[in-house]
């Protein structure tokens, strides 16, 4: 801008016809690069498909030769790898160009120097995140073919995902609120760095599952559907927080139903069973943490429990003293979220739900290999002991917000009716030999 030139003089004269225009350019934008997807696709031969000459085993759609030919990336990964990575920095041209100009941009009606138009921000969100999608597809499919992971492919996609990564990073510095009242998230750049991270999450997910086979693929739809929350947060849309939340829940079941790899031992199945259910669990505490200062965000202390209890599972099944272990941390979590006054009641209620199933499962588990006689000390019935006092002494913070609903009761009550069956299981399993009734007694 030449010295002493007014910005103000950049402004259009008709603020509502520019931000109409723009959000129009921004839709085109984003279906480019699926328009060129489908013209690709279109060009294979997909006649033995449209005959119904095919096992119905999978989607020849998503067969690896042909997307690879479609994306132009077999037979040879490198040449096609780096024409990928220049695709991407030019993908990142729009999103760079709205942040770099988001302070010469129209005011809105609250008077802001940043555009928070839905339309506009849904349109940006459009044009960033399609062709982050097309190429990680494309990465995934160049990675995934025999002798296709080489130093020299692997650098390139690290390449491109540090430059991904980087554009995000530069966003969210430009998505800083200047004082503590603005609202960042609900700004042009707030979206537009969801939006970048978004894409940088799902080149990252593309690369580890191919990098670590299969197995990893729970994890990386589970990152795909936690980038679905986060985008659903800053873009104030509630139904991309529920689909979000929704394929997080699936994930982390789908996590579990993971066999162990022949000859794989140790910690690393594990591992990977409960990574999902991790994902799932941050993504329940960020909403949370958003909730305070959103009123209107869903509430996802369901999504905690859920996840606390996979983790039990996954990680609690195969030895007692890991179990002991998580089950006595997952009452410290319940203990410190019920007595903290330092924490906002959405992320205290959050924390406490993520905890509450967990430790009861952990507790029950404890007391089921006590009383089988699978040679467990009676020793691990202190975390028995703990889950069930802790449940019981904290039952109140299990009411949560629920008293517009009229069920201000109703956690509580599952908390002590949990808390009382695993105290009588626990003291009964610890008299013994004596008779039963006594010791339930």
């Amino acid at each position: 801008m030449p010295q002493g030139e007014n910005r103000l003089d950049l402004l259009p004269d008709a603020p509502e016809t520019w931000r109409a225009a723009l959000t129009s350019v921004l839709g085109v934008a984003g279906a480019l690069p699926v328009g060129w997807l489908v013209a690709a696709l279109n060009h294979e031969p997909l006649g033995r498909w449209a005959s119904g000459d095919w096992d119905g085993a999978s989607l020849p759609l998503l067969d690896r030769e042909i997307l690879g030919r479609a994306l132009h990336v077999s037979p040879h990964p490198l040449p096609a790898l780096l024409l990928w990575l220049v695709f991407a920095g030019l993908a990142l041209l729009l999103p760079l160009t709205l942040l770099r100009s988001r302070g010469v941009v129209a005011p809105d009606a609250s008077g802001s120097a940043d555009i928070r138009d839905a339309g506009v921000r849904l349109g940006a969100a459009w044009a960033t995140l399609t062709p982050s999608a097309l190429f990680a597809l494309a990465v995934g499919t160049a990675l995934s073919g025999p002798g296709a992971r080489t130093a020299a492919t692997l650098g390139t996609a690290a390449l491109a995902l540090l430059g991904l990564s980087a554009a995000a990073w530069w966003a969210w510095q430009r998505a800083r609120p200047q004082n503590e009242t603005q609202d960042a998230e609900a700004t042009l750049a707030g979206t537009l760095s969801s939006s970048l991270t978004a894409g940088a999450t799902g080149v990252a997910a593309s690369l580890l599952i191919t990098l670590l086979g299969a197995r990893t693929e729970p994890l990386g739809l589970a990152a795909l559907a936690g980038t679905l929350l986060l985008v659903g947060l800053y873009g104030h849309s509630r139904l991309s927080v529920w689909l979000g939340a929704a394929g997080l829940s699936l994930t982390a079941l789908w996590g579990l139903d993971l066999p162990p790899s022949p000859g794989e031992e140790g910690f690393w199945t594990p591992l990977l069973r409960v990574s999902p259910a991790l994902v799932g669990l941050a993504g329940a505490l960020r909403a949370a943490q958003w909730r305070a200062r959103h009123p209107h965000t869903p509430p996802l202390a369901w999504l905690a429990g859920l996840c606390g209890a996979v983790l039990v599972l996954g990680l609690g099944t195969g030895d007692s003293t890991l179990l002991l272990l998580l089950t006595l941390a997952l009452s410290g979590v319940a203990w410190l979220a019920h007595r903290s006054s330092a924490l906002a009641p959405d992320l205290r209620g959050t924390l406490y739900w993520g905890a509450l199933p967990g430790l009861l499962l952990g507790g029950f588990l404890i007391a089921r290999a006590v009383g089988g006689g699978a040679h467990a000390s009676r020793l691990l019935l202190v975390g028995s002991l703990a889950a069930a006092l802790t449940a019981l002494l904290t039952a109140r913070q299990a009411q949560g917000g629920r008293e517009k609903l009229g069920q201000a009761k109703l956690g509580q009550r599952i908390a002590e009716a949990g808390g009382l069956v695993l105290l009588a299981l626990a003291l009964t399993f610890m008299a013994r030999p004596a008779q039963f009734a006594p010791a339930l007694a």
